[in-house]
């Protein structure tokens, strides 16, 4: 049976550099991918297609990526039926002749129900990597690169990613502490590779060791370091 990882996590998780490493184990992401840039050198490892839905079916419904209120319900039930129609073209027209796929979007997190609809029509399993990082390292990367609101940033994080814990309950997945898991790379491997079924071999370390630096991660606030001036 083909499988499908879908990579959920918020924006600035580490969903790309997560995407990548789970990349070197196999998994295909298509041919379209979006370019890297200054904010993620090396690479997204997003699907440009899949992308270019996720912003459609958003733009259709009065909404866009930063908006904490949208949820799929919103959708009327005949344009729901056409995204998970587009959105199985894609897969099939990208991922057709693979057996391990991966899918990556941090909008996804809130538009799981599409995907998951289409994998399951195509008759693919759907496996789960969430990725968790500190709200607040969250917060502090937004406002960084797109001058966004503390406050906004922080309930965006919790919108996203109470979404992503709650869509994905019914699949095997792992979580992805980046704070605690990227520190052992080694540890990190074996615990995708197990997750993948997949041999973690000592090229493959020395791949994923060049691949991630640690001076990718700017912002380093962990929870018990957070006030109580935190709104409630």
């Amino acid at each position: 049976m083909k499988e499908c990882i879908v990579v959920l996590g918020m924006h600035r998780s580490g969903t790309s550099v997560l995407t990548g490493l789970v990349s070197f184990f196999g998994g295909y992401v298509g041919a379209d991918l979006m370019r890297p840039t200054k904010d993620n050198p090396k690479g997204y490892f997003e699907n440009n297609k899949v992308y270019l839905l996720n912003e459609k079916i958003l733009r259709e419904n009065d909404s866009c990526w930063h908006d904490f209120f949208f949820i799929t319900e919103d959708i009327s039930p005949e344009k729901f039926s056409q995204y998970v129609s587009e959105a199985k073209a894609i897969i099939d027209d990208e991922l057709k002749y693979v057996k391990k796929t991966i899918i990556k979007d941090p909008r996804i997190c809130v538009l799981f129900p599409i995907w998951e609809k289409a994998l399951d029509e195509l008759g693919i399993k759907t496996k789960i990597i969430l990725t968790y990082r500190s709200p607040l390292e969250v917060a502090q990367s937004l406002l960084k690169r797109d001058q966004m609101a503390i406050e906004k940033g922080l309930m965006l994080w919790s919108h996203y990613f109470l979404l992503a814990e709650l869509y994905s309950r019914n699949h095997e997945r792992i979580i992805i502490e980046y704070d605690n898991d990227f520190h052992d790379m080694d540890a990190l491997l074996k615990k995708i590779g197990a997750f993948t079924h997949a041999e973690v071999t000592q090229e493959l370390l020395q791949k994923a060791n060049k691949f991630y630096s640690p001076s990718l991660k700017h912002h380093q606030i962990t929870l018990d370091n957070i006030s109580d001036d935190l709104p409630s």
